[in-house]
């Protein structure tokens, strides 16, 4: 990000984005992770490994309705 609260700062953005036929129908930000200060190179940002439980880490996006 180049303007705004996260000027000169890292930080890694989680968003959904829908697109129909190739084309952006939709997109949303649902959250930001902020590292304060500027990155010494360029930065990265990593999901994997195993858990205490044995099972892989991950990332998802759940849809579910009511209840």
């Amino acid at each position: 990000m180049t303007s705004g609260t996260y000027k000169h700062d890292t930080y890694v953005k989680f968003s959904i984005s829908i697109y129909q036929s190739g084309v952006l129908v939709k997109s949303k930000t649902f959250d930001e992770v902020v590292f304060l200060g500027m990155a010494k190179s360029k930065p990265d940002f990593k999901v994997g490994g195993n858990n205490p439980w044995g099972t892989y880490n991950d990332i998802e996006t759940v849809l579910c309705g009511p209840g």
